[in-house]
């Protein structure tokens, strides 16, 4: 608080400054009295207007290849970082996203013959306590990881890459080679695609983001 208020102090010293240039002097009783209103309703709209531009939604999309012990998987990493220095010290604060649902058509390099013509996908997080996943979820403000989608991942049993199944698709095995995710977020209604290749191999450690 004590920082905004510096920030209104030298706002209205410019004004103060300007004014001096506009009427060559100090302004009249009415003026400085519109000074000050002006000033009063800088100090109290200034939170509002710095929430609205710095305090929305900022989602973080990484793509990370996730091992552990047996099992491989092609997982994106979400977060809604939150904010941080002065924008931080002038009191705004992350708005958390209230809705976030993932899709994703999937289709082999090269050829251009699609896998999966579109699959809801299973969004995990921490708020989660069944760790079965959702296909709705929040995501609050935060360092660490907040969200999680497994694209694709190494079946131990069938020794195979599978993509996970949902409510309306049966998992599907995918045979070596090389595809494209076009993965479309919903972010409060707001859409969010992105594209990346991984690839599929004939072992376990085969399965791995692309470069590009």
């Amino acid at each position: 608080m004590g920082l905004l208020v510096a920030i209104v102090l030298i706002i209205l010293g410019c004004m103060f400054f300007a004014l001096r240039g506009v009427f060559g002097g100090f302004p009249a009783e009415w003026e400085w009295v519109g000074i000050v209103l002006a000033g009063v309703g800088i100090l109290i709209g200034s939170p509002t207007v710095f929430q609205m531009m710095w305090g929305r939604p900022k989602l973080s999309i990484e793509f990370e290849n996730d091992a552990q012990g047996e099992h491989r998987s092609v997982i994106v990493f979400l977060k809604n970082l939150p904010v941080t220095g002065l924008v931080k010290a002038l009191g705004v604060r992350r708005e958390t996203i209230q809705s976030l649902t993932a899709s994703v058509q999937l289709s082999e390099v090269g050829s251009g013959r699609i896998i999966i013509p579109i699959l809801q996908l299973r969004v995990y997080s921490d708020g989660d306590e069944t760790d079965n996943g959702r296909e709705r979820t929040t995501l609050p403000p935060t360092y660490s990881v907040g969200a999680s989608i497994v694209l694709a991942t190494w079946d131990v049993r069938n020794q195979q890459v599978i993509v996970p199944g949902s409510r309306a698709h049966r998992e599907t095995p995918l045979p070596e080679g090389y595809y494209e995710a076009a993965i479309l977020l919903f972010v409060d209604g707001e859409p969010n695609k992105l594209t990346r290749r991984f690839r599929v191999g004939q072992s376990a450690d085969d399965l791995k983001w692309s470069a590009n």
